[in-house]
């Protein structure tokens, strides 16, 4: 994976990123974070040594998107900007409980990769579990990397 983005930097977002750190699983991958909060955004980039880009321009470079949005945030506004900005290649991961599958693939698109991931509390310590869903494009082999490095699938 050559670069993995946060739409959302709350505290599954910062569990996972630490867990990725602390066990070393994605090293050589670049990490961004963008979130309505500027101030969180400084610390968790701060904190974990993260690059810190434009929000437009982490979005069209990723290869992972992450959405990591409470679900009574504007999830349609988030499908609208990654359909504006990301690339077609890159896969959409939601942690968004509460949203189905068929629900990001009536907001992304029918044919943008999109997996569904539900973590659970240990995800920090990346002793976690975590129920994972994909449509038919998206490729577990792909994703492994990411996923297993906040526990297991």
């Amino acid at each position: 994976m050559a670069h993995i983005h946060f739409i959302g930097a709350g505290q599954m977002a910062e569990a996972i990123i630490r867990a990725a750190q602390s066990n070393a699983a994605l090293h050589n991958t670049p990490f961004s974070i963008e979130d309505i909060d500027a101030e969180r955004v400084t610390a968790l980039t701060q904190r974990y040594q993260l690059p810190l880009v434009a929000p437009d321009t982490a979005l069209a470079q990723a290869d992972v998107v992450v959405i990591a949005v409470r679900p009574q945030d504007d999830i349609p506004g988030v499908a609208q900007r990654i359909n504006q900005l990301a690339a077609a290649h890159s896969t959409v991961i939601s942690i968004v409980a509460g949203v189905t599958l068929q629900q990001l693939s009536t907001l992304l698109g029918e044919t943008r990769a999109i997996a569904r991931v539900i973590p659970n509390t240990l995800t920090d310590t990346g002793y976690g579990y975590s129920g994972v869903t994909l449509n038919a494009h998206a490729q577990a082999e792909q994703l492994e990397g990411f996923l297993s490095a906040f526990g297991k699938v």
